[in-house]
């Protein structure tokens, strides 16, 4: 899929890391729903064609506020899919950094064939694009890949709070940027792009 050559820009003027190879076009469109959806007490997906287009979107139950179900993945094939992960609205400290993409989040993006999967949380946004060759992966290798990035990421945690002297500090670190860590290596691991970048 082509890619567009603009991007938008923040106050200081670079291009934000997580709408790097969107068109200006697509990049607003996306950004301004994110402001929008980002504080919602519930969940919600949106899509995005080519051209800045919604042409998908799916709310969360009152039931299930944190989690949409029944997406239509047909619907999401080479479009920009963006939702809110509200779980840290209304936290403190490092824990209102909120979570990164979850693995049912890839999987979708995988299945789905997205050109990007994207998560906005009240503080940061969190990215995975596809890469110019596509995803690479089937869903069952994705799982795999996953299990083994999550053992290695576990070993690394447990190390860190041991050496921290099981501190709670320590413990919160480790869990509010677990799955961050665990994209970022599974994106290491399969040639992706994933990135963040902090609100505005």
């Amino acid at each position: 899929m082509g890619r567009g050559h603009g991007g938008t820009r923040s106050g200081s003027g670079t291009v934000a890391t997580t709408e790097r190879g969107l068109s200006q076009k697509v990049a607003r469109a996306v950004t301004q729903m994110e402001e929008s959806i980002r504080t919602n007490s519930f969940e919600s997906v949106h899509a995005f064609d080519d051209m800045g287009n919604e042409t998908y979107q799916k709310q969360g139950s009152a039931k299930d506020a944190y989690r949409v179900t029944g997406i239509d993945v047909k619907m999401l094939k080479d479009k920009v899919v963006t939702h809110n992960h509200p779980r840290s609205l209304g936290k403190s400290g490092i824990k209102s950094i909120g979570n990164s993409l979850s693995p049912s989040d890839i999987v979708t993006a995988v299945v789905s064939d997205a050109r990007e999967m994207r998560a906005a949380s009240p503080r940061y946004t969190f990215s995975m694009k596809r890469p110019a060759g596509g995803w690479g992966v089937s869903e069952k290798e994705l799982k795999s890949r996953y299990s083994s990035v999550v053992r290695r990421i576990n070993k690394l945690d447990s190390a860190y709070i041991k050496s921290q002297n099981y501190k709670v500090a320590a413990i919160e670190r480790a869990e509010a940027t677990y799955w961050h860590r665990v994209n970022k290596a599974l994106a290491k691991s399969l040639g992706w792009d994933y990135s963040k970048s902090k609100k505005k």
